[in-house]
């Protein structure tokens, strides 16, 4: 039996496995944790509207993205102010069983973060 998580294809398709990084299980896992954060990261960047929806409709201010915790317990915790300065932080678990699609496959880190995404932008 092979070690590490199934692989995974953009927006979360089932595929071959990704590229060993490793023969450590949890530097893979981190990996794909790091992945996942660099990849909310960039759905911010390239998708300008997505911060100011934010704002306008959800009166949520991003203030910060980063890794909170340990396998199987990471979590991507974004980091709000909300429309009275508070501190609005949310948090998404990033091996809870919603990221796992067709068995056993991991969703790829970009679909992950659309996911996430998305279910910032709903009320």
């Amino acid at each position: 039996m092979k070690k590490g998580f199934p692989g995974y294809t953009a927006y979360g398709q089932p595929g071959p496995e990704s590229p060993r990084v490793s023969d450590n299980v949890d530097e893979e896992r981190r990996f794909y944790e790091r992945q996942c954060l660099a990849a909310i990261f960039a759905e911010f960047a390239t998708q300008t509207n997505s911060a100011d929806l934010l704002r306008r409709e959800r009166g949520l201010e991003l203030r910060g993205i980063e890794l909170e915790g340990t396998y199987p317990d990471t979590q991507l915790l974004i980091k709000f102010f909300d429309r009275d300065r508070r501190e609005a932080p949310r948090r998404f678990p990033l091996w809870a069983d919603v990221s796992v699609i067709g068995g056993n496959k991991r969703m790829s880190p970009r679909a992950v973060a659309s996911l996430i995404l998305t279910n910032l932008q709903e009320p």
